[in-house]
């Protein structure tokens, strides 16, 4: 029975330990890569951006806040940014207030939006 040296035992067990996390990012990326995410967030500011998902925060309250909507971002491998409207009263059509983007553009003021990315 041949023996290992304890740095050999090591270095193996490193390289397992590897082994199973990249098989484990390959099968939840999103999960696993977008929970890292963070933001840098901007008050009054508008991004030109493309938007791809509107959410109606009245029927999905978990986006009604910051916190929320960033999670909606981080839970889909294609988003970049948000958009999230703070106020009610100024809410889109008067149920949309958190808006993922998966392009980035040119930022403007607007009072009442906060952009992160």
């Amino acid at each position: 029975m041949k023996r290992h040296s304890a740095s050999s035992l090591a270095v193996m067990a490193i390289m397992t330990l590897l082994a199973v996390g990249l098989v484990l990012l390959a099968a939840y990326p999103s999960s696993v890569a977008a929970s890292r995410k963070r933001f840098d967030c901007y008050w009054d500011k508008n991004n030109d951006g493309h938007i791809f998902k509107r959410i109606n925060c009245k029927s999905d309250k978990s986006a009604s806040s910051l916190k929320g909507c960033q999670k909606k971002c981080q839970a889909k491998r294609e988003c970049y940014g948000i958009e999230w409207i703070p106020d009610q009263q100024f809410w889109e059509n008067g149920k949309e207030c958190c808006f993922l983007m998966d392009e980035i553009g040119d930022w403007e003021f607007q009072a009442n939006r906060v952009f992160c990315q």
